[in-house]
């Protein structure tokens, strides 16, 4: 699950100097990651309200970070 969710949260492409090709070419852009917030967005609202380990709530934490930065919410500095 934290595996999905990091890979899921990638923000594009710019800053790809560290991954391998394969690794490149999964990289999600902002609008990648819109076209599947209607899917992603309620199981991830539904892990909020179960007792999920360390290592889930930091990728969910990210999730809801980039959802605010692709939807104008927050800006990326915040």
């Amino acid at each position: 699950m934290a595996e999905i969710l990091e890979g899921y949260c990638r923000f594009d492409r710019q800053d790809v100097s560290n991954e391998t090709p394969a690794m490149q070419s999964s990289l999600l852009t902002p609008m990648q990651f819109a076209q599947y917030l209607s899917v992603i967005y309620p199981l991830a609202t539904e892990l909020l309200s179960r007792d999920v380990a360390a290592e889930i709530r930091q990728p969910l934490k990210t999730y809801f970070e980039r959802v605010g930065y692709v939807k104008r919410i927050v800006d990326i500095e915040s």
